[in-house]
């Protein structure tokens, strides 16, 4: 491989412990909690818990959750005492958290029973959204065992199938976006002892040793206390003095089985044994699709849920008292699963698994994109696997009309100080059909506007911790608009001005800003313009000249909340072409047809090689974007590599 090259490396063999090590850090990316429990513990010490409760907003009823509606209710559980407010630098410990972990918490996936196919047997859609580059995180493969034939997406350096199916199933994962990581504010009681509930404990000790290039090795010494690692040593003296914070996470626990779990679920040769199979399944937490070829749906909440002593995990705890501390974990047979039967429809979407869901979080994704594919699907028994990639590859926004009808209503007033070409931008918005078309100016202008909008409201009041708060967060948005329209107490995050105030404003900066990068006319801007996908080499792109072969650059439709996901880092400042790139979405689609496994199709956003040089290396993106998948294994090889055992 050319790294190996560049960087003066000699490739040491691969051992089990590497694929172990990729999982743990799969896990770690596919857990958000971390991040909005020390967003919260920042904002409890400046905002009264009305506001909080704004920016993780509860669930509602009419959220759409993956099983339906059920008679029973759930028992609330008491939020714990926020953090001693001195000294707990804690939106400096996310600066220092390592990028290539951070959260990346995003997939749809979908099974329709036999009833609603035109095959008569059920069919399967998933696709899991990560951050977007190349070389592509995942690799295709066909396995052909005399009792099984495995096909779908592996990982690199990973001997089983991720994402796939065999001649008798096929399954897919979401992100549940459960909690499961916990922070702890630990007091020392000597630079050697924290308190527990039965006095001092000692700190645990261990040294790794980091080698350097062209350096000698640097040592580090790694504390941790029953709960986990200190990650406050991220930053020697930014805690109250006498102070800690440690970490609980599922992915740090030392015996995680999931390796045995996938082994047994690409064996499986049914619904039910697929079902069985996650009994070993510990970290990520992952929503599971499965079906099979007798006709059999189901949906299922995976790995390891912490059962907490007191409080719900939704701020850092005390860890003196022990009254937090994790006490086991949630049986499997208690976490949310459903039998979808034969003529079903399961959706997950990072929806909320099920109306009985608070033992696994708090607050929980928007349910736009699970309501959206039951739109399209729910009315159909005719269903194919070209509709499954339609419905893949669908566009619509269901932002759109929930805030063009706020914008409306605001331009609507008898003084709103509107130019003549703002009204007309806001007549091509109210006249728009919602489609987040790369050859469109209006979703453009849209997703400029609600970054605006956003910033508008939240930022001020969040002050420092706004640019952690990435991304668009269209429910707590929407919270304070439709409680301002219908005039509700609550948290005023508008004030001084009035919500419609900023409304207005907010479109007149996307408009101005965007006319000063693309144009004053905005009849020629084009959504795809700014909304490209930097597919960037992780290496290569800091190298000149080695970038200009390694990396590439395509226009995409879609947005944010759109089936065909795309979502852009938004941010308070910056050119539009950074703010709205397509940064995190579908590396991967696939769609199962069980009444022939053969025909499945899968496609990659890149290819098959890490190799620049490769021609394998970017053909599949042309296909992605067009919305087309291949069939593994049905057409003639063109090459064929021989592995061959050592004797």
């Amino acid at each position: 491989p050319p790294e190996f090259t560049l960087l003066g490396i000699t490739m040491e063999p691969w051992k089990p412990e590497h694929s172990l090590l990729w999982a743990r850090l799969m896990g770690l990316r596919l857990s958000a909690n971390l991040w909005d429990e020390t967003l919260r513990a920042e904002l409890a010490q400046t905002l009264p818990p009305q506001a909080l409760a704004d920016l993780w907003p509860a669930p509602k009823d009419s959220d759409r959750t993956t099983i339906p509606a059920e008679a029973q209710t759930s028992q609330k559980t008491e939020h714990p005492t926020p953090p001693p407010a001195k000294g707990l630098s804690l939106l400096a410990l996310l600066d220092q958290w390592p990028e290539v972990i951070a959260p990346q918490v995003a997939s749809n996936a979908w099974a329709v029973g036999g009833a609603r196919s035109a095959s008569g047997k059920p069919l399967l859609a998933n696709d899991p959204h990560l951050g977007l580059a190349l070389p592509s995180p995942w690799y295709l493969a066909e396995l052909r065992l005399p009792e099984r034939t495995i096909a779908g997406a592996t990982a690199p350096g990973v001997p089983f199938h991720l994402i796939g199916y065999n001649d008798k199933i096929a399954w897919g994962f979401t992100t549940t976006h459960s909690d499961t990581m916990d922070l702890f504010v630990e007091t020392l009681s000597d630079p050697d002892h924290v308190l527990g509930p039965n006095g001092p404990e000692p700190l645990r000790l261990r040294e790794e040793t980091i080698s350097v290039r062209g350096a000698e090795p640097v040592s580090l010494e790694v504390r941790s206390t029953h709960h986990g690692p200190v990650v406050s040593d991220l930053l020697p003296g930014a805690v109250s003095q006498g102070q800690v914070i440690t970490l609980a996470a599922t992915a740090l626990q030392p015996d995680d089985r999931s390796p045995q779990a996938f082994y047994q679920l690409t064996h499986a040769a049914s619904t039910a044994q697929a079902l069985s199979s996650l009994q070993s399944f510990d970290s990520p937490q992952q929503n599971m699709v499965v079906a099979d070829d007798q006709g059999i749906l189901a949906f299922a909440v995976s790995g390891r849920t912490p059962k907490r002593g007191q409080g719900d995990g939704t701020l850092p705890a005390d860890g003196s008292t022990g009254a937090a501390d994790w006490k086991g974990w949630v049986a499997p047979q208690d976490l949310p699963h459903w039998d979808g039967g034969s003529d079903g429809l399961i959706i997950s979407a990072n929806n909320r698994p099920s109306a009985q869901s608070e033992a696994l979080a708090q607050s929980w994704p928007p349910s736009y994109r699970a309501q959206r594919v039951a739109d399209l699907l729910e009315s159909r028994t005719d269903l194919t696997l070209d509709d499954m990639q339609r419905v893949q590859g669908d566009t619509l926004s269901p932002l759109a009309a929930p805030f063009i009808a706020h914008l409306s209503r605001a331009a609507s007033a008898p003084n709103a100080p509107l130019s003549a070409p703002l009204r007309k931008a806001i007549t091509r918005l109210q006249s728009w059909d919602g489609m987040m078309d790369h050859q469109r100016p209006e979703p453009l202008l849209f997703s400029a506007w609600l970054v605006e909008l956003q910033k508008a409201v939240f930022a001020e009041k969040m002050g420092p911790a706004y640019s952690k708060w990435s991304g668009l967060h269209p429910q707590s948005l929407l919270a304070v608009l439709d409680r301002s329209a219908a005039q509700k107490s609550g948290f005023d995050w508008c004030a001084p001005a009035s919500c419609d105030q900023h409304l207005l404003a907010a479109l007149q900066q996307a408009y101005d800003s965007v006319g000063d990068e693309f144009g004053s006319d905005m009849t020629s801007w084009r959504w795809g313009e700014a909304h490209r996908i930097p597919l960037n080499h992780p290496l290569f792109t800091h190298v000149p000249i080695l970038n200009l072969l390694s990396d590439r650059e395509i226009e995409a439709s879609g947005g944010a909340e759109t089936l065909n996901r795309a979502s852009f880092p938004g941010g308070a400042k910056g050119p539009w072409e950074q703010r709205l790139a397509d940064v995190h979405g579908p590396t991967l689609r696939m769609a199962v047809d069980l009444a022939d496994h053969h025909l499945a199709r899968t496609i990659l956003l890149g290819g098959q090689s890490g190799h620049p040089l490769s021609p394998y290396y970017d053909d599949q993106v042309a296909l992605w974007a067009s919305g087309q998948g291949v069939s593994i294994g049905q057409s003639p090889a063109v090459n064929t590599l021989f592995l061959e055992p050592e004797q």
